[in-house]
């Protein structure tokens, strides 16, 4: 929350949801309120889940943008001012994200820079297949033009922990992007996390159908079309069954391109190389290739 009210320029609004929690945190959130007036505090009486309270979320806020940040999330200093000084010249851009830092519970972390560009800018929609081809979805809290998500359709709960990486993608296909190239958020991964529960569980099949139903919807043929050809699936993939599910339907087999099926093969490679490595030399090979 420190990060947050230290911005400048501050938040028109900054809402915080509190899920029934037993530990405290309403004390912490109250007075953090009764300093900053832009705070507001909405509790609610019972354990809600993630997607009710995002699209509360959603509908509660009365500015332009939207920025979800999580409680594991820190923004860095600068961000609102660089966000607000790029977002001025381009206000119909769909979202506005930079640079992050991913850290772990075992402290280890690393920096993601994209390096679209050397100066903040703004990429129309024709851009963002080869962008998102050559980097991947963008994590890490993004500012979200509130026009741009609903006219997608706002967050998909059933996307289920792909919500937001598919929402920013289909944004940026949609409307375009703008980079900020400096550091603007520092984001925790943890075991624990909602993403990372969810993705050990059964289901990954079941929400990867839901992203090809999604994108088959003949209102996104424009964001379907930006998918393949930045062979953006492989992103989202997670086992060979993916492509039995893509096969099933005439809009999964549209998305199938030689591209994706040899970004297929390499991660697959790539994972059972790491099943059979030292963790120290994988560690020294990803950072490697990140660079």
């Amino acid at each position: 929350m420190e990060s947050v009210v230290s911005q400048s320029p501050p938040p028109l609004e900054y809402i915080i949801m509190d899920d029934a929690s037993t530990d405290g945190s309403v004390e912490i959130m109250e007075s953090f309120a009764a300093k900053f007036r832009f705070i507001r505090v909405i509790r609610n009486d019972a354990n809600r889940g993630i997607f009710n309270n995002i699209e509360r979320l959603v509908g509660e806020v009365k500015g332009r943008y939207l920025l979800n940040l999580s409680a594991d999330d820190k923004l860095a200093s600068g961000y609102f001012a660089a966000a607000e000084k790029i977002l001025s010249q381009h206000p119909d851009s769909g979202v506005c994200f930079g640079d992050n830092c991913i850290f772990s519970d075992d402290g280890k972390a690393r920096t993601v820079i994209y390096g679209f560009a050397s100066q903040p800018c703004e990429f129309d929609r024709a851009d963002a297949p080869r962008l998102i081809a050559a980097k991947g979805h963008f994590p890490g809290p993004c500012l979200y033009n509130l026009t741009a998500l609903r006219a997608i359709g706002g967050f998909n709960r059933e996307l289920r922990w792909l919500y937001d990486s598919y929402a920013q993608s289909a944004i940026a296909m949609r409307f375009g992007f703008c980079y900020l190239p400096q550091l603007c958020s520092y984001v925790r991964i943890s075991p624990a996390s909602y993403s990372a529960t969810e993705v050990r569980g059964k289901r990954t099949v079941e929400v990867f159908r839901k992203v090809l139903a999604e994108l088959g919807r003949d209102e996104n043929e424009d964001i379907a079309s930006g998918f393949k050809a930045a062979n953006a699936l492989a992103h989202y993939w997670t086992g060979w069954e993916c492509l039995v599910a893509m096969r099933e339907t005439a809009a999964g087999r549209r998305l199938i391109t030689p591209g994706l099926l040899g970004r297929l093969l390499g991660q697959s490679l790539w994972k059972l190389a790491c099943r059979l490595t030292p963790s120290d030399v994988r560690s020294k090979v990803g950072g490697l290739l990140r660079k």
